[in-house]
């Protein structure tokens, strides 16, 4: 049972993930990003988005005292 979760996990992330896959990138991503906005947009539909950055996140926590009780 956990290896078909495990498996179908990795299939959806295998399609939608970018970052740490071989010939995958920031360039992919974005190329990606802006054909399906243009497609949406061709169709007349509307299109919302929320752009995240968490690259400076782990350097705001305090590794120090963060497991300590």
């Amino acid at each position: 049972m956990l290896h078909i979760i495990v498996s179908n996990m990795m299939d959806y992330f295998d399609t939608r993930q970018h970052g740490f896959r071989s010939k995958h990138g920031c360039e992919t991503q974005l190329i990606g990003f802006t054909q399906k906005i243009s497609d949406i947009l061709d169709q007349g539909q509307q299109t919302d988005f929320i752009v995240m950055d968490f690259s400076k996140a782990f350097d705001k926590v305090d590794h120090q005292n963060s497991f300590t009780n």
